[in-house]
């Protein structure tokens, strides 16, 4: 619980002390006359959107664990989604979602952990392929515009998109020679240990070549249910492109005239890859000053209460509606405990 405590409490001083000071930059009265007159059906379609995205991120779970033997429904999905988003938030590398999602499988659901696991990593394999590819088309034809806009800072998409797609390459390479992957792995693994940057070099190269096979092996099976495997594509291409069309109806909200909604799209997708490998909770820090940077030239003196209302919505939203249903997630008890 303190450990809890403490991520949350670092999380939202990063994220507030940030906010604070591009309000201060931008100057307190222009940020409250931009949210004084910003456009309302432009926030409500923003908090549709958001709704939207965790509508398609919770039926991806019930998709996911047709899987296995296990059958969750959209309430069980849609607690799962809200918990991980929750814990997500709070964590550096958005490392804390899935250990909560799989604690609220196995203790709260009843689900074997096996399974539980199984459903998690198929969706991180579905999620990874997606975002590789979407990312492949954001470089080829929004990266010029967002070159436009930030050119010292959008170069850094490729270190996002790089490290978005490392886990797919190297299965896709331990498929094709094993015996390269593995020699690659350890060179990797040995520089890092070298840098001291990790401990107990052994025992990690053993686990991500255990979790490589693991992830080829669960690739292969999920391939013989096509259309199951592209509708859960769909809808995890579908959750992705709703956050990042929240930024349109921010830009709208406040203003905004000039770019098209996928012109936006693309945009904000180069952002999410520039601060993808930031290692602060929700990239807090990168993402508001990136924002501040990029969104600017387009919204003028209203960019600072743009920044407020989107990452209410990218952010802190996730932070409070998971809090809220936090107790919801603690296992049942026994009926003789009761």
């Amino acid at each position: 619980m303190e450990k809890f405590a403490k991520n949350l409490a670092f999380s939202l001083l990063i994220a507030l002390g940030t906010l604070t000071v591009i309000i201060l930059i931008v100057g307190p009265s222009r940020v409250l006359s931009a949210l004084h007159s910003a456009k309302p059906s432009y926030l409500f379609l923003t908090l549709g959107l958001w709704m939207t995205s965790i509508a398609l991120e919770s039926i991806s779970f019930m998709v996911g664990s047709r899987f296995s033997s296990t059958s969750m429904g959209f309430s069980q999905g849609f607690l799962l989604t809200i918990i991980g988003r929750f814990f997500s938030a709070i964590t550096p590398f958005a490392t804390g979602g899935q250990p909560a999602q799989a604690y609220v499988m196995t203790k709260k659901d009843n689900i074997d952990i096996a399974e539980g696991l199984g459903i998690l990593v198929i969706k991180f394999l579905m999620y990874q392929f997606v975002i590789t590819f979407y990312g492949v088309v954001i470089l080829i034809f929004a990266y010029p515009l967002a070159k436009r806009y930030i050119s010292n800072l959008a170069s850094l998409a490729f270190i996002g998109f790089a490290l978005n797609s490392f886990a797919i390459f190297l299965i896709l390479l331990f498929s094709l020679n094993e015996k390269f992957t593995r020699g690659l792995l350890h060179f990797i693994i040995n520089t890092l240990a070298f840098l001291r940057l990790i401990r107990e070099p052994g025992k990690l190269k053993d686990e991500m070549v255990n979790k490589i096979r693991t992830f080829r092996s669960i690739l292969k099976n999920i391939s013989h249910f096509p259309f199951r495997t592209s509708f859960m594509a769909l809808l995890i291409l579908g959750q992705y492109v709703a956050a990042m069309a929240m930024a349109y109806t921010v830009y709208k909200a406040f203003g905004g005239s000039g770019h098209s909604i996928l012109e936006i799209i693309g945009i904000q997708s180069v952002l999410t890859l520039l601060v993808g490998f930031v290692p602060t909770p929700g990239a807090s820090g990168a993402q508001e000053g990136v924002f501040f940077l990029l969104y600017k030239s387009l919204l003028g003196v209203n960019v600072g209460g743009a920044l407020v209302a989107w990452r209410f919505f990218s952010y802190y939203i996730n932070i409070i509606v998971g809090a809220m249903f936090l107790p919801s997630s603690k296992p049942r008890r026994n009926s003789h405990e009761e």
